[in-house]
C-alpha cells in the first residue's frame, strides 16, 4: 500500500500521464486522476487524498472555487492543495493563497520542482494530522479518565447492592430508598459512559461514523463504541478494563461483530476497520 494518495486534478490526458509518472517515481504515492471541479470536490469527500495538484483553469468550475469549496468543509479543510496555472499575475496568485491553496506552481515547471513542492506540501500535511492526532488522543484520555471515575461509581452501585441484599426485614424504608438510589445508579452510569464515548466519536471520527454506517447498517450503538475502541488498536483486556465487563464478553463480542461485518478468518479486525 502506497504511503500518500494525491489526487490530480486537470482536463488534459498528455499533463496527467506526465504528471502520474513524475509523482508516483518520485514518491512512495498512488495517484488518482479526476477532470471536474465538481467532482473533485465529492472525491476528495469520499477518499480524503493527502494532497490535491489542481489546475487553475478546469471544465464547469475553476480551481479557486474548488479550493473555497474544498476548505469550508471540515473533512477536506486540512488536504494541501497545490494550483498549477500559467497566469503570472499577482493579483491572481494571491487570490489563489487566500482562497486557501497551500502553494501555487507556475507553468512552465520541470519534474525536481514539482517534487520538490509536492513533498514540501505532504510534510507540512503530515505535521498537520499528526497534531489533530495529539488532539484526538488528549480527547480520549480526557474521556478514559472520565470513564474510569464512572467506573468507581459502578463499584459503589455493587456495594449498595450488597447492603440491599443484606438489609433487615424491618428496614423497609431504607430498602426502598437503597433501590431507588441503585436503579438511579445504573441508569446514570450505562448512559453517561455511552454518551461520552459517543461525543468523542461524533468529534473525531465523523467520517469513519459515517462510512461505517453505510456500510453496515445493522450495528447496534454498543457494537459501533466497540468498533471504535478497537480501531484505537485496544486488546480485548483494555476494553474489559474500560468499560467494566470480563474478558469473556469482549471477547465473544468481538466474535459476534466480525460476523456482522462479514469478515472472513484471515481477515483482521482492527485493520479492516482502520481502513474505513
Amino acid at each position: 500500500m502506497s504511503k500518500y494518495h494525491i489526487q490530480v486534478v486537470h482536463d488534459d490526458a498528455t499533463t496527467v500521464t506526465f504528471l502520474t509518472v513524475i509523482l508516483e517515481k518520485g514518491i512512495d504515492c498512488k495517484v488518482s486522476v479526476v477532470n471536474d471541479g465538481h467532482v473533485v470536490v465529492q472525491k476528495a469527500k469520499e477518499f480524503l487524498p493527502n494532497l490535491i495538484l489542481m489546475v487553475w483553469l478546469m471544465p464547469d468550475l475553476d480551481g479557486i472555487e474548488a479550493v473555497k469549496l474544498l476548505k469550508d468543509d471540515e473533512r477536506t479543510a486540512i488536504i494541501p492543495i497545490i494550483i498549477i496555472t500559467s497566469i503570472n499575475d499577482k493579483a491572481v496568485l494571491l487570490n489563489a493563497y487566500e482562497a486557501g491553496a497551500t502553494d501555487v506552481i507556475d507553468k512552465p515547471y520541470n519534474a525536481e520542482e514539482l517534487l520538490v513542492r509536492v513533498k514540501s506540501a505532504l510534510k507540512m500535511s503530515d505535521t498537520q494530522r499528526e497534531n489533530l492526532d495529539v488532539v484526538r488522543k488528549e480527547m480520549l484520555a480526557k474521556t478514559l479518565k472520565s470513564v474510569y471515575y464512572d467506573g468507581l461509581q459502578s463499584k459503589l452501585l455493587n456495594a449498595l447492592k450488597e447492603f440491599k441484599g443484606s438489609t433487615s426485614k424491618d428496614t423497609e424504608k431504607a430498602e426502598s430508598q437503597l433501590k431507588e438510589l441503585i436503579r438511579e445508579l445504573e441508569v446514570n452510569t450505562k448512559d453517561k459512559t455511552w454518551d461520552r464515548l459517543e461525543t468523542i466519536i461524533l468529534i473525531t471520527e465523523p467520517e469513519f461514523l459515517r462510512k461505517l454506517g453505510e456500510k453496515h447498517q445493522n450495528l447496534s450503538r454498543t457494537e459501533i463504541k466497540l468498533c471504535y475502541l478497537l480501531r484505537l488498536n485496544m486488546s480485548t483486556k483494555d476494553i474489559s478494563s474500560l468499560t467494566f465487563q470480563t474478558q469473556e464478553s469482549v471477547h465473544l463480542a468481538r466474535i459476534r461483530l466480525r460476523k456482522k461485518l462479514y469478515l472472513k478468518i484471515e481477515d483482521n479486525l482492527p485493520s479492516y476497520l482502520l481502513s474505513l
